[in-house]
């Protein structure tokens, strides 16, 4: 059974938790901006992004759009 873990955090915070979530094979859902943007647009509007490695594996969570992507 995969471990789900969902995230309401506010941006910066999130990535911290998703970050150490993630490498121990734990899915997230994350509401918070710090996986949305790509890299470039983020760091623009908020900080730093501490959680490169992770970000290219993100997915924007729209099923009308990117169902075969969620699974």
């Amino acid at each position: 059974v995969a471990q789900i873990a969902f995230l309401a955090l506010p941006h910066k915070t999130s990535m911290g938790f998703a970050s150490q979530l993630l490498e121990l094979g734990v899915k997230v859902v994350d509401l918070s901006a710090d996986y949305r943007l790509e890299l470039d647009r983020y760091e623009k509007h908020y900080c730093p992004h501490t959680d490169v490695k992770h970000l290219s594996e993100a997915v924007y969570g729209l099923p009308e759009f990117y169902r075969s992507k969620i699974k």
